[in-house]
């Protein structure tokens, strides 16, 4: 038996591993942007 894939429409090929990986990568990644800001804002002058 073989499936008839739609024309044109998506694959679901992409599982709950990939699904929270992308959330992970996300929240480091915001982290990462974010925290030199409130580094640099808790400074005293600009160079330091």
């Amino acid at each position: 038996m073989t499936r008839k894939q739609p024309h044109g429409g998506l694959l679901r090929i992409l599982g709950l591993g990939f699904g929270l990986a992308v959330i992970i990568g996300n929240t480091i990644g915001a982290g990462i942007l974010r925290t030199p800001g409130e580094v640099a804002a808790q400074l005293p002058n600009v160079w330091f």
